[in-house]
């Protein structure tokens, strides 16, 4: 029988959202009491900005946390193409 787990975390770009995502998400689903969902992509791609990613995470997962980060103030220029 799998571990369960409490918490659990799926970090990705989502950009855009693909059916390997959608089994990630459901496979980490199915093994935690609780999800967080992390979206970042820098540079952002065509068509998939941070406000749809986190709709499309939204509308698929309403049961889980879904966040997507944002690059910290502070941090130098390079640090966008790290």
């Amino acid at each position: 029988m799998p571990k369960h787990y409490r918490t659990g975390l799926v970090v990705g770009k989502f950009s855009p959202l693909h059916s390997g995502h959608r089994y990630l998400i459901d496979t980490a689903t199915a093994a935690c009491d609780q999800l967080l969902i992390l979206s970042y992509s820098r540079p952002e791609f065509a068509g998939c900005t941070s406000a749809l990613r986190q709709q499309w995470l939204n509308n698929g997962w309403p049961q889980h946390q879904t966040r997507g980060a944002r690059r910290r103030a502070g941090l130098p220029a390079w640090a966008d193409n790290a």
